[in-house]
């Protein structure tokens, strides 16, 4: 199910075409919702679903509040999320590998021996 202050969409067994009238019972975090919603379109799927979107058309008063209180709380978490500076997580840090220089090795210098004169 997804659901905005305008639409829903949803999948179903149910065969609606476009302009039917149908009413909704919802659970949208936690809470009951009661919605008449009018049908804008219909795409059939596979295994006998059908996504359904839907505009909304009367919701009861009291559900439009809790409604509208849920979605803001849910944007308040997408945009807490997005701050968040992503983790490297223990396999990527597996994986990551020193930088190699393709230089040849150096050679090593040849100890000289100083024969002092007499």
């Amino acid at each position: 199910m997804d659901i905005s202050s305008n639409g829903i969409s949803f999948e179903t067994k149910r065969d609606y075409k476009k302009g039917n009238l149908v009413f909704l019972e919802a659970d949208m975090g936690g809470e009951q919702l009661k919605l008449l919603v009018c049908v804008a379109w219909v795409k059939k799927g596979e295994n006998g679903l059908s996504q359904v979107g839907a505009e909304l058309i009367a919701v009861n008063p009291t559900d439009k509040k809790k409604m509208q209180s849920i979605l803001d709380q849910m944007i308040v978490e997408i945009r807490e999320r997005k701050k968040k500076p992503a983790k490297k997580t223990a396999a990527k840090k597996k994986t990551a590998k020193k930088k190699v220089s393709k230089k040849a090795p150096a050679k090593k210098a040849k100890k000289k021996t100083v024969r002092k004169k007499k």
